[in-house]
């Protein structure tokens, strides 16, 4: 370990003083890594739906605001794939 983790200031009260995060900063993260999960694998429809609900649920917000960007993010997953298709030399 370096001196500067083992280093222990003994005057804790000049600490910085320590905001708080915005709660729903994680939101676009999950719903994206749920887009990608729904996107690359055949998820039940059932998975997806309590998946929306539990992250609409978690981070405070609507469950159709948490659908629309689960959808967003299928489109922009597959907006890429096909720009990337497009691309390709055909082949026979």
């Amino acid at each position: 370990m370096t001196a500067l983790l083992l280093d222990i200031p003994t005057d804790l009260t000049n600490r910085p003083t320590e905001t708080a995060a915005d709660p729903r900063a994680g939101l676009p993260v999950a719903t994206e890594r749920v887009a990608g999960a729904a996107f690359c694998v055949d998820l039940d429809p059932g998975l997806l739906s309590f998946t929306r609900r539990r992250i609409a649920e978690h981070f405070a917000v609507a469950d159709d605001q948490v659908d629309v960007m689960i959808t967003s993010g299928l489109l922009r997953l597959s907006q890429r794939l096909s720009r990337v298709l497009a691309n390709r030399p055909a082949t026979c």
